[in-house]
């Protein structure tokens, strides 16, 4: 069973979540530990994900 809800993955009742972004982490830094998780957790290819790791990075939505 494989379930993707918003910024979590359903993997047998355990929540991961996306990569979240280090204090003082660069966007290269935080894009190249970025890229391979959302390629394997929700199935975008390079370019999508390295857009959308991107695109979280610039927006902070996700930033703490």
């Amino acid at each position: 069973m494989r379930k993707i809800i918003k910024k979590y993955k359903i993997v047998e009742g355990i929540k991961i979540s996306k990569p979240e972004i280090k204090p003082n982490e660069s966007e290269t830094d935080y894009v190249s530990r970025c890229i391979p998780w959302i390629i394997n957790n929700e199935g975008l290819t390079g370019k999508q994900a390295a857009g959308k790791c991107h695109g979280m990075y610039q927006g902070g939505a996700i930033k703490k």
